[in-house]
């Protein structure tokens, strides 16, 4: 019993280190998108229209 609640931990573990790694990607992947569309000469508030219904969803 013991040895499968220390594997449950770990795998829990595990799946909270990938989803943070997923979230630290989509941060860098959004600043990546954010600077490619603003040197296309888009401003902020453009960006923030064009994002919202992804974020809203």
């Amino acid at each position: 019993m013991e040895g499968m609640r220390c594997e449950v931990v770990y795998k829990l573990d595990q799946l909270l280190k990938l989803l943070v790694l997923l979230v630290a990607m989509l941060g860098l992947l959004l600043d990546l998108l954010k600077l490619l569309l603003l040197d296309q000469g888009l401003d902020q508030n453009r960006l923030l229209q064009l994002l919202k219904p992804l974020l809203l969803k």
